[in-house]
């Protein structure tokens, strides 16, 4: 319903040549009308969109953050008037420290549409996890290698392995290669056995590990 009423007004004369104030719009199209009064002729015109469309809402698919982060969802549309999330927030921008579900409600005058997201925490760290044993006759524990858990993107990588007499045995920068107990083409004997690991990794952290192995034979 387009409203042109004026209380100096003569006369009233819309697009159709309907002469009456208010004009009942059943479909888009521009519509125009003009006001005369005792001393003006004023002419308006406006744009009508008419739409049947609830909201279109699509929160994407579930989400992954680091524990300790947090993240945002914005679902602003143009064909919604009203949000309602499920922690009772009315934003259309949602910031989220905590894991679970959430759903949102967009509304216009057309109707409501729904969708849901699962956002997970999880664990980003980088563990170097390296054993304290191994035997190279030992068909299931023959190597020495650190093991990694979690998020580790390795910029730089370092492993070195001394004996008791301070003498290098193994040195590597590939965190794939495992030492087999040999150095210089020699087998070493049982004994224990001193590493160091120097990395680093692409959120900058860096960090110098030390600590022993015994070889068992």
């Amino acid at each position: 319903m387009l409203d042109a009423t004026n209380p100096t007004a003569i006369s009233y004369l819309w697009q159709d040549s309907s002469t009456t104030p208010i004009f009942n719009v059943t479909q888009s199209g521009t519509y125009f009308v003009t006001v005369q009064d005792s001393c003006n002729i004023i002419s308006d015109t406006i744009n009508v969109i008419i739409t049947d469309d609830v909201p279109t809402l699509d929160l994407g698919q579930n989400i992954e953050i680091c524990i300790g982060e947090t993240t945002s969802i914005d679902v602003t549309t143009i064909d919604a008037n009203t949000y309602v999330w499920n922690n009772g927030s009315t934003n259309p921008m949602l910031t989220i420290n905590m894991e679970g579900q959430y759903s949102v409600i967009a509304t216009n005058d057309c109707g409501s549409s729904q969708d849901s997201i699962l956002v997970n925490f999880i664990d980003c760290n980088c563990y170097v996890i390296v054993p304290n044993t191994f035997s190279p006759d030992d068909n299931q524990n023959s190597t020495f290698y650190p093991m990694t858990e979690g998020i580790c993107n390795f910029t730089n990588y370092k492993l070195m392995i001394f004996n008791r007499w301070g003498n290098k045995v193994f040195e590597t920068n590939d965190i794939l290669m495992q030492w087999d107990g040999i150095y210089d083409n020699e087998i070493q004997p049982q004994d224990t056995y001193t590493w160091i690991i120097d990395y680093g990794l692409d959120s900058g952290f860096k960090d110098i590990l030390k600590g022993s192995v015994l070889l068992i034979r």
